[in-house]
Formats: structure tokens, C-alpha cells, sequence
């Protein structure tokens, strides 16, 4: 299995201080979900790569909650797991997954009925949604738009995977296994998961240097509504990560 290895930094490269220190704010505003991972695209080209690429040609696993209405290739995992890439379990209500928080975006979804054919529209502000004749809410109507939230993750492989499962994480750090995915919150998850990761984000927060300083744990949390039983992500922060580990996932994601 290939892996990329990451530990201690050759004598030449910068120092974890200085290979930790961003250069942009810890919550960064791109213009699509794809602009997210833009950051992570190699800056030169190999001899195997040809072509003019940008942001558009990158495509992150996605890391899904599965419920009562998810597709039947996810439903074999149970409802309430956390599945990475449609093939690997990595959480669930009783063991909740070790992420760490690479970028976060924040954006504004159409609301329609569900199991409606139209095609939502997506908003960067509120201005442009007011703009588009729709205001802020959750009736499902066509006429409001809600918060929808994009989290850039690197997520750990669990332990006992197997090395098929284990191939999909292709960073190793300290005998660990990782990999970048792309989480996507709106409606009751958007305020249980994306408020409190940008929470920490803030002036005297823990994060508010960079979000890849430190880890969570991505919980489960069972809720039911008239429609039924239902899960939300809940991110529990777990502390800081020391230097060495600050650097690794800056050099995954490409900072």
C-alpha cells in the first residue's frame, strides 16, 4: 500500500513553526465548494499530468451522514454512521470520528419540497439572495433559503480497517492513517456542527490562528422530528495539536 509518510521535517525545510503559520485567515470565502480545496491542488505538474487545471478538476471524497432517506448503497452501513467515500465507516452515535478541520465555507441553498425535481439555487450572500426575490427561512416553498455549510476535513482511518479500507487514507502521520473529505451540513446540522467549528474561529478562541491547529471528534447525535427519527453531526474539540502535527496537516492541505 502506498503511502505519503510524513514525520520528522528534512533539514531543509521550514520549521513546524513556520510551515504552521497561515497566510490567510482561519475561515477563508471562495466563490464554490470546489474553490474550497483549490489550496490542495499540486503548485507544479508532473511528468505524468499534463494540461491547464484549476480548482474544477478536483473532486473530494465527501464524508455522509446516512438516514432514514439515504441511497441503499449507504444504508448497508446503518443508519447513523459516518461513511467516508461511500466504502468506509468511520463513526457512528458510539464511536465518534477523529477529524481535523482544514476549511470551512458558508453559503445560502434554495429551499423546495422534498422529492421536487427543481434544481436549487445557491447563494454567497444574503444580499444576492434578497437580490434573487427569496428571504432567509426554512419553509420549503421556493421562496426562502438557508444557511448550508462546507467543511474541508482530514478524517482518520479507524482502527482494525482493513488494508483495503486503509488504502483509502493515504496520508500516514505517527502510525495513523488519513485523508481529505468534504462534509456538507445545512437545516438542524448546520447549527450543530458548522456554528461551533467557526465558533472556535473567532477572536480569543482556540482556532482563531488556524483551524488545522487542533482536532475534534465528530459525534452523532440522535434527534427525532414529526417526520421521524433522524442524526446530526456534533463535533466535540478535543485540544490543540502540537507543532509537528500542525505542520503535517498544513502540508495536506497545501499550505
Amino acid at each position: 500500500m502506498a503511502t505519503m509518510k510524513f514525520g520528522t521535517l528534512p533539514p531543509n525545510a521550514a520549521a513546524p513553526s513556520e510551515a504552521a503559520t497561515p497566510t490567510t485567515s482561519a475561515v477563508e470565502v471562495y466563490d464554490s465548494p470546489k474553490a474550497l480545496v483549490a489550496a490542495s491542488a499540486p503548485a507544479t505538474q508532473s511528468n505524468f499530468v499534463e494540461g491547464d487545471f484549476s480548482s474544477s478538476d478536483i473532486q473530494l471524497p465527501k464524508l455522509k451522514l446516512v438516514q432514514r432517506t439515504s441511497d441503499e448503497s449507504l444504508l448497508g452501513f446503518g443508519i447513523n454512521s459516518l461513511v467516508f467515500d461511500q466504502a468506509v465507516k468511520v463513526g457512528s452515535p458510539d464511536s465518534p470520528a477523529e477529524v481535523v478541520v482544514l476549511r470551512i465555507r458558508k453559503n445560502f441553498r434554495q429551499n423546495f419540497p422534498y422529492g421536487s425535481q427543481e434544481i436549487p439555487a445557491t447563494f454567497d450572500t444574503v444580499a444576492a439572495l434578497r437580490e434573487a426575490g427569496l428571504t432567509i427561512g426554512n419553509v420549503k416553498n421556493g421562496l426562502t433559503a438557508s444557511e448550508q455549510g462546507f467543511i474541508q476535513l482530514a478524517v482518520c482511518c479507524p482502527d482494525g480497517a482493513s488494508e483495503e479500507d486503509q488504502a483509502r487514507f493515504p496520508f500516514e502521520f505517527r502510525g495513523k492513517h488519513w485523508a481529505m473529505a468534504l462534509l456538507i451540513v445545512g437545516s438542524s446540522a448546520y447549527g450543530t456542527c458548522f456554528k461551533p467549528i467557526f465558533t472556535a474561529t473567532l477572536p480569543g478562541q482556540p482556532l482563531k490562528d488556524g483551524l488545522h491547529k487542533g482536532s475534534f471528534l465528530l459525534h452523532v447525535e440522535k434527534k427525532t422530528s414529526p417526520q421521524g427519527p433522524y442524526g446530526v453531526p456534533k463535533p466535540q474539540f478535543t485540544g490543540m495539536l502540537d507543532e509537528e502535527s500542525v505542520a503535517f496537516f498544513a502540508q495536506m492541505m497545501g499550505a
